[in-house]
């Protein structure tokens, strides 16, 4: 599992945690890359990969604060833990709103092999899911909870298992 980190701070508080936890136990492929100003760092445990799942600090409206950096807009948070902006267009082209999830968008979101999908629907909760986009995770079989962004990111750093999640910052 691969996590990017923004400065060399949390990447060096991320790599302590792993140390006194059981590095013994636990490869660790460090790569620092100047280039963008990221760290990468790969933990593994004999095949498999330990996950770095990314904290989610807390919301106000218009921002969401993940691992302690503030952002001001909708994300959506991978497998990896890769952090992305999400995709709004994709529904808002079909739909006039980015309050209903679309089928693409929902194409765009899902990962193979999540077995779950967090979806903040803002701050009083106005996002929803297509009848489409509803059916699509059925099929793969990725159980969906949508919550108030507040009442998802409790929910999200809860949470264990293969988990993605979408965050929407405004109403």
């Amino acid at each position: 599992m691969h996590r990017r980190f923004k400065s060399i701070d949390k990447f060096v508080k991320v790599f302590l945690s792993v140390v006194f936890f059981g590095a013994d136990q636990v490869q660790i492929e460090v790569k620092w890359m100047p280039t963008d100003s990221f760290a990468r760092i790969r933990l593994a445990q004999g095949d498999e990969e330990l996950e770095m799942r990314p904290q989610i600090n807390g919301t106000e409206f218009g921002s969401i604060t993940i691992d302690g950096d503030v952002l001001d807009h909708d994300v959506v948070i991978r497998l990896n833990g890769n952090v992305e902006r999400r995709k709004k267009k994709l529904s808002k082209a079909i739909y006039g709103t980015s309050h209903i999830i679309s089928l693409d968008e929902a194409k765009q979101v899902y990962q193979d092999g999540a077995r779950q999908l967090i979806v903040g629907s803002g701050q009083y909760g106005n996002v929803t899911l297509s009848d489409e986009a509803k059916a699509y995770f059925e099929r793969k079989n990725c159980k969906v909870k949508i919550l108030s962004t507040p009442d998802a990111i409790t929910i999200w750093n809860k949470t264990e298992g293969a988990l993605i999640g979408l965050f929407h910052v405004t109403c």
